[in-house]
């Protein structure tokens, strides 16, 4: 028998408790799990913050009505939620609405003065006395004909600023950001909207690697998730596959301290696969080798961390793997093809089982 002695109390969020364990009689060998429901205070790890307008245009105007909104997950926390805005003292501003997530707003005004500050501030505060703050400044045109002219969903916006629009089309969360040059015309518009199933398994992802519900049956269901979001077009842009490779390595990080077992292999494999379907375009080489590089170091770490029996194979349109006896060595082409071109990657060697992962050319 083995007595555990957890906190009574409830403890911080992300602090690392002490749970004392005190065996009865000696054993030749242990295992234990904490099965009583434990208590612990939440704090949002994202806080969206939204303003409307965008941009304040004061080559024309003196004072102008604010608007802005501080969106989290839904919770059963009590915060204590304050704001700091220009002109006007500290404010819990409006109570959400219940649903699945909560959408916090404040209004106010705003001078155009040339020493009026431009930050609005949110913070939520838990019973522990955790603070998570999040801020967001308008920007300000002051000078007539200095500007970007208004483009569809982007404002009018001062030269050498960048907007960001938290409108995301089809029903996608995230946000797109728009850069105005200084020389008055718009650059290229970049897009981190994701669909809301592949956000699911992001924050997924980023919960399983702290610990929290970290079971096998959790991991299964993330890649299982993940392989069916890469097939669809909806995440086959450069928001879709940048975020299905940070699960990737999210679970590659994750498996270095949780067990995963190698029914995980198919859905992970098949999920990886997908997303070398296309040559990933659209952005930059900068970016793509950085990408490509992100992806080999999940994959990699990934196929090293899972455990496996004894041997084993599977392949897919895009991938190959093949596992048996002796000693371990993962390895793929010093140069791949596809989004791959020009990343160079070495090789690792550890005793074990021999690993090998092919990517197709």
């Amino acid at each position: 028998m083995v007595d555990i002695t957890a906190p009574e109390e409830s403890v911080c969020y992300k602090c690392s408790p002490t749970l004392e364990c005190t065996f009865e009689e000696e054993a030749n060998s242990t295992g234990w799990k904490l099965i009583r429901e434990h208590k612990h205070l939440e704090l949002t790890d994202e806080i969206t913050m939204k303003i409307d307008p965008l941009v304040a245009d004061c080559s024309g105007s003196i004072n102008l009505e604010v608007t802005v909104t501080a969106t989290i997950q839904s919770s059963t926390e009590s915060y204590d939620i304050s704001w700091q805005f220009p002109g006007a003292e500290l404010s819990r501003g409006s109570e959400p609405a219940p649903g699945d997530i909560l959408v916090y707003s404040v209004r106010s005004e705003f001078s155009c003065e040339e020493r009026t500050p431009t930050k609005w501030e949110v913070s939520f505060k838990n019973q522990k006395k955790q603070t998570k703050n999040e801020s967001v400044d308008i920007l300000v045109i002051r000078e007539i004909g200095k500007c970007c002219t208004g483009d569809g969903i982007w404002p009018k916006t001062p030269n050498g600023a960048t907007v960001i629009n938290h409108t995301c089309e089809n029903g996608k969360t995230g946000y797109k950001s728009r850069t105005c040059g200084k020389d008055g015309e718009w650059q290229t518009e970049f897009s981190t909207c994701i669909s809301k199933e592949l956000k699911k398994v992001l924050t997924a992802a980023e919960v399983f690697k702290t610990g929290i519900g970290a079971t096998q049956e959790a991991a299964m269901w993330i890649f299982e998730s993940l392989k069916n979001t890469t097939t669809s077009k909806s995440s086959n842009d450069y928001a879709g596959i940048n975020a299905s490779i940070s699960i990737i390595n999210i679970m590659a990080t994750g498996s270095e301290n949780i067990t995963l077992k190698e029914e995980v292999f198919d859905d992970f494999l098949e999920a990886a696969s997908n997303l070398l379907a296309n040559n990933w375009t659209g952005v930059n080489s900068s970016i793509k080798y950085d990408m490509s590089s992100q992806y080999l170091y999940g994959v990699e770490n990934l196929v090293k961390n899972i455990q496996v029996k004894n041997t084993l194979k599977i392949s897919k349109p895009n991938l190959d793997l093949k596992v048996s006896k002796g000693d371990l060595q993962f390895h793929h082409p010093q140069f791949l093809p596809g989004p791959f071109r020009d990343v160079n990657r070495g090789f690792c060697r550890a005793k074990g089982a021999s690993r090998t992962v092919k990517v197709h050319g």
